[in-house]
């Protein structure tokens, strides 16, 4: 079962609760059945929402955005930021520039969202595609180590 649904599923327990009057003394609730009865229909109410606002979440806006990077170093040369945030990814190291020097490495090193999270490494004409459950993916870091250039083809979707 998917993660996300999992988790919203624990949190569908049931709260305690404990009816009490302005001095913190137990209530005496004459309609208990109803009251519960309102009770647990608002609790269920905002645990739908949750689990709505999640579900809509996951449905793709449709949105694609383009990016065309010269990647050089040092890292990151280019922070790009994605706008709305997106659900996937798919990026192309396509190597050196036009007019490298012969043996540029052309190594493409690339972060999501946050800045030292670990460096995701293209070799050129390598590709990657990240699928983000939801609409997570709001920054993207590229670069190259010293000495290196390549040409990075991006495209997001939200």
């Amino acid at each position: 079962m998917n993660e996300g649904i999992e988790k919203q599923i624990r949190e569908l327990t049931k709260p305690k609760v404990e009816i009490v009057d302005h001095l913190g003394a137990p209530a005496n609730i004459e309609n208990y059945d109803s009251f519960m009865s309102f009770l647990m229909l608002t609790s269920i109410n905002a645990q739908a929402a949750k689990i709505r606002k999640y579900l809509e979440d996951r449905e793709s806006r449709g949105t694609i955005q383009n990016f065309d990077v010269l990647a050089t170093s040092p890292f990151p040369s280019h922070e790009l930021n994605v706008e709305p945030p997106a659900q996937s990814i798919s990026l192309r190291n396509d190597g050196p520039p036009p007019g490298s020097p012969p043996g540029s490495p052309g190594i493409l090193w690339i972060e999501w969202n946050e800045r030292n999270s670990g460096k995701t490494i293209l070799n050129p004409t390598e590709s990657c595609h990240i699928k983000f459950e939801t609409h997570k993916l709001k920054r993207f870091y590229v670069g190259c180590p010293a000495g290196a250039t390549a040409m990075v083809r991006a495209a997001t979707k939200g």
